[in-house]
Formats: C-alpha cells, structure tokens, sequence
C-alpha cells in the first residue's frame, strides 16, 4: 500500500500547496463578489466535495 511516511508527507504539501494559494484566491474572488457572497460559495462548494468522502466512510 506504500511508505506511510511518504504518504503523510505527500498530504502535507499538498495541504501546503492548497492553503497558501487560498489568499490569492480570496483577493481574486473578492474582486467578482461581496465578501458573504464569496463565504457562501466557498462553503456550499467544499460541502460538495466533503459530502461523498462522507458517505463513503459511512454509508447508510
């Protein structure tokens, strides 16, 4: 299944990569929507992308 270590460490930049391009992101966005707006995107989205990951942990 691989190398846990190389596994947590791939996550980890990964992680690094997503949050330190989330400032350019929020600057960029901000520009096209107010900022409840942009808030209300970005949640609604990442409960899109979390809901299957959920329901394949624990379908019912």
């Amino acid at each position: 299944m691989g190398h846990p270590r190389l596994n947590t460490a791939v996550l980890a930049i990964i992680s690094c990569l997503l949050w330190s391009t989330a400032f350019a992101g929020v600057k960029i966005g901000l520009e096209y929507a107010t900022p409840l707006q942009f808030a209300g995107t970005r949640f609604f989205i990442a409960g899109l992308l979390v809901f299957p990951l959920a329901y394949r942990v624990n379908p019912r």
